[in-house]
């Protein structure tokens, strides 16, 4: 109801709205990025081995995917900072 959506990509809905916050970073976890399933989650708790192992490869990045969330970025004025130039002073 607060975010007024009632469809099936609720993932892609919860990230734009995370964007949208006023936080001065927002993180999303890459299995969200990539909108993969339960078999991409990182930890079972309960689970004595096996989590923190998921791991993803730049194969599954679809070449799109960058330029939807920079398109985000813009939209919220979340874009990177420039880098500001350091001086260094010759002796």
């Amino acid at each position: 109801k607060y975010l007024d959506y009632y469809g099936d990509d609720i993932v892609q809905k919860l990230i734009k709205t995370a964007y949208a916050t006023p936080a001065n970073i927002v993180i999303i976890p890459m299995q969200d990025v990539l909108n993969l399933g339960g078999e991409a989650r990182m930890n079972f708790p309960g689970k004595p081995g096996g989590n923190w192992t998921w791991r993803f490869t730049w194969q599954q990045v679809p070449p799109y995917l960058a330029g939807a969330y920079k398109e985000l970025a813009e939209l919220y004025e979340r874009p990177p900072k420039p880098e500001k130039e350091v001086k260094v002073e010759s002796e």
